[in-house]
């Protein structure tokens, strides 16, 4: 394994979305797809950001952050944050997640929300080291498709 990289993704080629739509997969357990027009249009929005992490050329690795205006407070949200299956446990998503706070950080964020499904226990584990406390709230969601 070379030194694993951490930046935000500038550019969508078709390597980059085959990636990506694997790791969505590993994430999701489904087989949703993507297309560059949608990542293409994720890396232009200036309020959305696509964290990656690389072994070499290869994304292993990604998380996106949300940033939103409400009245008086700047927040965001963390979404899709997921490392491959073979390079879990090495400390990758933790460097995901703290280039999304210190990105969230940077663009005057108050306060991060994330979701994360009940059985992703190692997940909630990183997420409580890194100072997220868990809220008791309830969500509610419509489906328009």
């Amino acid at each position: 394994m070379e030194t694993i990289s951490i930046s935000i993704l500038e550019t969508a080629t078709e390597e980059n979305l085959k990636e990506l739509v694997r790791l969505s997969q590993q994430l999701h357990q489904d087989t949703r797809t993507t297309n560059a027009h949608e990542v293409l249009s994720l890396i232009q929005s200036s309020g959305a950001f696509l964290v990656v992490a690389k072994d070499s050329e290869k994304i292993i690795g990604m998380g996106s952050l949300y940033v939103q205006q409400k009245i008086g407070k700047r927040f965001a949200y963390i979404e899709d944050v997921i490392v491959d299956d073979t390079y879990r446990g090495k400390g990758i998503g933790r460097d995901i997640m703290n280039h999304l706070i210190e990105t969230a950080r940077v663009n005057g964020v108050r306060s991060i929300t994330l979701t994360s499904r009940a059985e992703r226990t190692a997940a909630h584990s990183l997420y409580e080291k890194l100072g997220f406390v868990k809220r008791e709230t309830e969500v509610f969601r419509l489906n328009l498709s």
